[in-house]
């Protein structure tokens, strides 16, 4: 019997080369451990196209070292699937993106200085959009290394998951030091992982959001209450403003949500229904058109005509508004030496008057400013954690 399986991963390394390369593992895995390995260095391959699949991206500053890189990584899967036991084909059973994000920073180039991790300073991100969220990063490195130089920091380096359990495993094992997420799953960071929460990001000038749930025009419900029965729509299980806060607020009245294959599903009874839309553009299309019967959007959305273009908002009414919460937060490792915590503060405070970081707050992410977690902003950080305790099984 023969079990094929494959390795897949996602991480990005900065270099100093523009150019882009995909490492991608893909393994034959046989009962026999010898036959395994020798496919893993056999297909251990570069790929030029990007994206492709769920591929490793790395600069590189040569050719030569990204492929040595890839049949190293491509060696290692085949030599760790091939000490396991045939079994049906399962990814969750083989850690692919933590180990491929940790041989990228354990092999420096071949050909270029070898830089210690210890003068590395690492941004992360989770995101399932690399090619646009890659530069943002790029940006913030390119600003914040000169002012870590008394630090001893030489060099930057990006990494980009796909999803909040894997950043989770780099920051526990140390291999991010820094990231900046919204608010909830930056909660779920601190509580699983030790991570440090340090300030308040500001973007596009606003310090907070709140979700709005919207229905049709001419529909006759009144209250969330009313929603029973229904089916609502929202954008995806990462969005903060349309789907953890508008799920916190049911939950807070005491509503049932359960999730559906699909719009047409039918809704046990007493319980809400849901189904994710993947982009908030189509959560109030999708009301508009009477696919559903609610959904929930940013308030930032609702007044952009980009996101709810008028000719569906005008079909629409809001239900409810949420209280706001606070827009997004910068996290830093739990083990990290309080002299550098203290000079990664005091390089964001001065963020907003700083002429080098005009690039990021006109282009990335349009952040604004960075302010400490006082006054006003600790009161919703503490209101956020009482919500937080009510979704936080939503964000594992």
């Amino acid at each position: 019997m023969v079990v094929w399986r494959f390795g897949l991963g996602r991480s990005v390394e900065k270099t100093g080369k523009t150019g882009v390369r995909i490492v991608v593992g893909f393994v034959d895995h046989k009962a026999r451990k010898d036959a395994a390995d020798m496919f893993g260095r056999l297909l251990g391959i570069i790929v030029l196209f990007f994206p492709l699949l769920g591929g490793v991206l790395v600069h590189e500053a040569f050719a030569a070292p990204g492929q040595q890189l890839g049949q190293q990584l491509g060696q290692q899967l085949g030599q760790q699937l091939g000490q396991q036991k045939e079994a049906p084909f399962s990814v969750s059973q083989f850690p692919t993106q933590q180990i491929l994000a940790q041989q990228i920073l354990d092999h420096p180039e071949q050909g270029v200085e070898a830089i210690p991790r210890s003068q590395t300073f690492i941004i992360g991100r989770v995101s399932g959009r690399a090619r646009r969220v890659i530069p943002r990063l790029e940006a913030a490195a390119r600003w914040i290394v000169p002012l870590l130089k008394h630090q001893g920091i030489r060099a930057s380096r990006v990494i980009v998951t796909r999803n909040g359990a894997e950043m989770k495993n780099l920051l526990r094992t140390g291999r991010v030091d820094l990231i900046t997420e919204s608010v909830f799953l930056a909660l779920s960071l601190e509580a699983q992982t030790g991570a440090k929460i340090l300030l308040h990001e500001w973007r596009g000038g606003k310090a907070s959001y709140n979700s709005i749930f919207v229905v049709s025009r001419m529909s006759t419900i009144g209250t969330l209450a009313d929603l029973k029965g229904k089916r609502l729509v929202f954008e995806d299980p990462g969005s903060t403003t349309s789907f953890l806060l508008p799920m916190a607020k049911l939950r807070e009245q005491g509503l049932q949500m359960v999730a559906l294959a699909n719009a047409r599903d039918p809704v046990p009874a007493g319980r809400i229904g849901y189904v994710f839309a993947g982009d908030e553009k189509n959560v109030s299309a999708w009301v508009a058109r009477g696919r559903v019967d609610g959904g929930a959007v940013s308030n930032l959305d609702w007044d952009r005509q980009n996101q709810t273009p008028l000719r569906f908002k005008k079909d629409l009414r809001i239900l409810f508004t949420s209280q706001p919460v606070i827009r997004s937060l910068v996290l830093v490792r739990g083990d990290m030496a309080p002299d550098m915590v203290r000079a990664i503060e005091k390089a964001h405070l001065q963020f907003a008057t700083d002429p080098k970081a005009e690039e990021l707050r006109e282009k990335h992410y349009r952040v604004s400013r960075y302010s400490k977690l006082t006054g006003k902003s600790a009161m919703a950080l503490m209101d956020a954690r009482k919500l937080y305790r009510s979704i936080k099984d939503l964000l594992k």
